[in-house]
């Protein structure tokens, strides 16, 4: 039953992996570079993502920005590979890099 459960984990971990990749737009990648250039909160989450491995313009499934900066803001776990890593980061850091990148996407509208 446990390797059941592993597995029916990794899976939808990786299937909600690979739907979310597709959802980073160019302009929602750019968004990250500015929430990171104007907030303590985002740089911390990209130096804990550059800590675990994950690199810029990463494209075999190790980029800071789509599978691991962005994962962390919407509570999904960080991706190396497809497969799960351990990141740590504060929830403080979470929300407020949260709330920069919101701040950010009202802004541009």
């Amino acid at each position: 039953m446990k390797l059941l459960n592993t597995t029916v984990f990794l899976s939808i971990v990786f299937a909600s992996t690979i739907g979310f990749a597709q959802y980073i737009t160019p302009e929602r990648r750019t968004e990250g570079r500015m929430a990171v250039e104007h907030s303590a909160a985002c740089r911390n989450i990209l130096t804990a993502c550059k800590k675990a491995g994950f690199i810029m313009g990463g494209r075999e499934g190790n980029g800071v920005f789509v599978n691991c900066f962005f994962p962390i803001i919407r509570k999904l776990p960080p991706t190396q590979k497809g497969q799960p890593v351990k990141v740590t980061i504060s929830s403080s850091d979470r929300k407020a890099c949260h709330v920069a990148l919101q701040e950010l996407s009202t802004k541009a509208k």
